[in-house]
């Protein structure tokens, strides 16, 4: 009967050891998932702050102007409504024209 109380405490030992050392493992797992989560945080921080410089570029109507009028672009489509830009209430075209120096006579 000593044997079987020896063999029970030895297994009993053996499992606790075997889940002190499933834990350790998974507590190690976390953390290099942590980690990687924190770099991730991080770069799209960057990627954020990336994107609302780009943004505020977009949201100033002379450089957009000046960008029309440097790239030669044609819009095709007249600016209304709420959110239009101020200084284009004409017809894109008109617009374009004006830059490049061409008189319009407001027909198409």
């Amino acid at each position: 009967m000593n044997v079987v109380r020896i063999l029970y405490v030895e297994a009993v030992l053996t499992a606790l050891a075997l889940c002190v050392v499933w834990q350790a493992a998974e507590v190690r797992k976390a953390g290099y998932r942590l980690e990687a989560l924190r770099r991730e945080r991080e770069r799209r921080t960057a990627e954020l702050q990336s994107y609302r410089a780009h943004v505020g570029k977009l949201k100033s109507p002379q450089r957009i102007l000046h960008l029309v009028e440097t790239l030669g672009l044609r819009l095709t489509e007249p600016v209304a409504g709420p959110n239009a830009i101020p200084g284009l209430e004409r017809e894109p075209e008109a617009l374009v024209q004006t830059a490049q120096g061409t008189p319009h006579d407001g027909t198409h």
